[in-house]
């Protein structure tokens, strides 16, 4: 499959307008922010109670860059409550609104940065991706 091409079938289009920033860095300096939103790039359904994303192939959802590890976070969802995202070791992180988290609940238009690879916003049941570097325009997966 070509670069910058999803290979996950629960993809759809996306909405027109990008999500806000995170206010302000944590104190401790675990933060991450692109220094530019774009524009999305696409949405992906959420269907399972859990969601694998990471670089390895077995992912749910699968980002290929180095920047990921191969098994990298889990979305999961406890019918009806809230999502949790829980990151499974993973060497770059994971970011909620710019602050570094292992697990966090996740409320509607959190931002999630995978890594330094991709950014994503909660919207509706779905993960919306955005591109967050001009380096990257199809996206990385």
């Amino acid at each position: 499959m070509p670069p910058g091409q999803h290979d996950n079938p629960a993809e759809e289009p996306s909405p027109a307008s990008p999500p806000s920033r995170p206010e302000a860095p944590a104190a401790d300096g675990t933060t991450s922010a692109p220094d530019v939103l774009r524009a999305p790039v696409m949405g992906i359904w959420i269907h399972s109670r859990v969601t694998r994303i990471g670089r390895h192939p077995d992912n749910d959802i699968v980002i290929r860059h180095q920047g990921v590890s191969e098994q990298h976070v889990e979305l999961r969802r406890s019918l009806p409550g809230p999502y949790t995202i829980v990151d499974l070791g993973s060497r770059n992180g994971t970011y909620v609104n710019g602050t570094r988290v292992t697990q966090q609940e996740l409320a509607e238009g959190d931002i999630i940065t995978i890594g330094d690879a991709v950014t994503f916003q909660l919207s509706g049941g779905r993960l919306i991706q955005y591109i967050n570097d001009a380096r990257s325009p199809g996206g990385p997966f």
